[in-house]
């Protein structure tokens, strides 16, 4: 919660992300505080990442979902001037490793209609393997076996 404001900053970097996940292009620190209450009720960890001693992203996830017993990633979001620059990408296979200590798969889901993460989430190795709609949205559920 102490770092708020960084969150905010990362978030609203992303105007495209928040239209297609809260239908609005900024957020408020009002956002920020529920997402954070929510991801305590259900155990989501949210980790901020760093490069170069700035922070640049934050990722949410969890390591066992109560609906399948898989590991997964709730969010991950780089600010928009790191992103195109690979540093999403090493971002992204960090985590990846702590992963593998304690798990052979995850999960996420994607809206369809977010083109770049789609093909983020391809180029990382992600597959999907069902189709659902989440609020008038069509959602792909994709999945990584290591």
């Amino acid at each position: 919660m102490n770092k708020m404001f960084i969150e905010l900053a990362i978030m609203n970097s992303n105007p495209e992300y928040n239209l297609v996940t809260r239908n609005r292009k900024t957020i408020t620190i009002g956002d920020i505080e529920t997402t954070f209450t929510k991801a305590l009720s259900y155990k989501i960890r949210r980790m901020l990442i760093k490069n170069d001693h700035k922070y640049i992203g934050i990722v949410d996830f969890i390591i066992k979902n109560p609906l399948d017993n898989t590991p997964w990633i709730e969010s991950f979001v780089i600010h928009k001037k790191f992103q195109g620059s690979n540093i999403s990408k090493q971002a992204y296979l960090y985590f990846e490793s702590m992963l593998r200590r304690q798990t052979n798969t995850c999960r996420l889901a994607v809206y369809k209609r977010n083109k770049s993460a789609v093909c983020f989430w391809g180029k990382m190795g992600y597959t999907p393997y069902e189709v659902k709609v989440r609020e008038g949205k069509v959602c792909l559920l994709m999945e990584k076996r290591y």
